[in-house]
């Protein structure tokens, strides 16, 4: 007999580490045993609902936000992407 477990999942679609996140998730669901069923249930969050809809400048947020290059926390969450099988750049931002 089957189990099933749902999951939530709430995730910002510009976000790279909710991207590195998901990709994780979808890996351990697929490492399951085959009598777990698993149900996604996607939702928006938004991490800034401020965020005017022409978008900004990632790069001059993050520099005013946390006062560092963003190109060192780029390169984290690269990283991280690519042990998960994502190739990401982030230095078009």
């Amino acid at each position: 007999m089957p189990r099933t477990v749902k999951i939530d999942l709430f995730t910002d679609t510009v976000c790279p580490w909710c991207l590195v996140g998901s990709a994780r998730l979808d890996q351990a669901i697929a490492a399951l045993p085959d009598d777990v069923v698993v149900e996604v249930e996607n939702h928006p969050f938004y991490l800034d609902p401020n965020t005017p809809e022409e978008g900004v400048v990632v790069a001059d947020m993050l520099r005013e936000k946390y006062g560092r290059d963003p190109k060192e926390m780029w390169a984290r969450v690269e990283g991280e992407a690519k042990t998960s099988g994502i190739d990401l750049d982030l230095s078009q931002q």
